[in-house]
């Protein structure tokens, strides 16, 4: 195997990698992670939720929890436009589906010769990872945004609010950190990429005239009188 068959098959699976994590992470609701608290500071509860739905669980004064799901639009409709939940959405489906097609692509490189130039060759692979890599940063910046920004770092709901209790301990679940790693995984496969063409047999470009070490017949002729 060439080295830029192996760099291909590292983006292969880098690629697919990628789209079982966002795939698996759109409808958890583990993004974000934090602890209520009440007047007194003491530990009331836990709120955990993702971009459509997340779910709380508070102490029924018998010293016993009840848990509650609920949808973000609703749950948070004073500080979280639904635009921006169905933006998340979309960019984070699309970007899963663009890497997916960059697997796809990349394994039918790896196996059959694609000129360099073609949508369906290794300039596709390229595409197709970076679309996949922006794309799922979309959601990543503005789910950021919201709980650091609009609700600054509160996400207490109106009926927790009217008990007087606030936030806590808040961390980023694991979903925001799955998303954020399969981002650097697509970035790392355009690398992967770029570095395929840059060794001596790069997968995807057809061989030059001249015989089975691809290299151009008049290089080699050129080769051999010098050393004549």
């Amino acid at each position: 195997m060439d080295g830029g068959k192996a760099c291909l098959y590292l983006a292969f699976l880098g690629a697919l990698g990628s789209f079982l994590l966002l795939a698996v992470s759109l409808p958890t609701d583990k993004m974000v992670e934090a602890t209520l608290v009440d007047s007194r500071g003491a530990p009331v509860g836990m709120v955990n939720f993702g971009i459509l739905r997340g779910s709380k669980s508070l102490e029924d004064g018998a010293g016993s929890m009840e848990v509650y799901e609920f949808k973000v639009i609703d749950e948070y409709e004073d500080d979280i436009h639904p635009l921006i939940v169905y933006i998340s959405l979309l960019t984070l489906s699309v970007g899963a589906i663009s890497a997916l097609v960059a697997a796809v692509l990349t394994l039918v490189n790896i196996f059959k010769t694609i000129p360099l130039s073609s949508p369906a060759g290794l300039i596709g692979v390229f595409f197709y990872n970076i679309l996949g890599a922006v794309l799922a940063t979309i959601p990543v910046l503005m789910f950021t945004c919201v709980v650091f920004g609009s609700l600054d770092a509160d996400v207490t709901g109106p009926e927790e609010r009217a008990l007087g209790y606030s936030t806590g301990n808040l961390v980023l679940g694991y979903t925001f950190w799955v998303q954020v790693a399969a981002i650097g995984v697509l970035g790392l496969n355009c690398g992967a990429v770029i570095f395929s063409l840059t060794l001596d047999t790069p997968a995807g470009e057809e061989k030059k005239d001249g015989g089975d070490d691809g290299m151009p017949r008049l290089t080699r002729t050129i080769r051999m009188e010098e050393q004549l």
